[in-house]
């Protein structure tokens, strides 16, 4: 899927970035960002995408660009700059896309008592305008039944 080849490429560039941070190789930093920069754009092109279609595709797509979107905060802390910020702005966007998909999914669902502290939990982070930590308690939730019944997964 393209979410998924986009998140890959844009980790690979971090990755990429970070090696060029550690080396203290200055001369090819602005290049490492500028890369990256265009791969979270991708991201945020496709994520959008990958909701309407396949939610829970989309909630995993949103688990690995948490772990991306740590591990720029990390190296803007260490590099002492922020690393794209329209970017990251369209990143936020897309987390709470799936964000959104997910509350409006559970809304449907039988969740058992965690479950349901959890997604409160979620929904108070995202009114917060908080949708990393938003989309963390709703990672935390885990399998859930559909509303028809049966027993709830954990």
């Amino acid at each position: 899927d393209r979410a998924f080849v986009q998140l890959e490429l844009a980790q690979r560039t971090m990755d990429e970035l970070k090696q060029v941070a550690a080396q203290n190789r200055t001369k090819d930093l602005a290049a490492a960002i500028k890369g990256y920069q265009s791969r979270v754009s991708e991201v945020s092109q496709a994520l959008p995408g990958l909701v309407g279609q396949q939610p829970r595709v989309a909630l995993r797509a949103g688990q690995v660009l948490l772990e991306l979107q740590k591990e720029r905060s990390e190296l803007e802390r260490v590099l002492g700059t922020s690393i794209g910020e329209g970017e990251n702005d369209s990143l936020a966007e897309a987390t709470k896309l799936v964000v959104e998909s997910e509350l409006k999914d559970l809304n449907t669902r039988t969740l058992n008592e965690a479950q349901t502290q959890l997604m409160m939990k979620a929904e108070a982070a995202y009114e917060a305008g908080e949708y990393d930590t938003s989309l963390e308690y709703l990672l935390k939730v885990g399998p859930v039944q559909s509303a028809q019944g049966g027993q709830d997964g954990n």
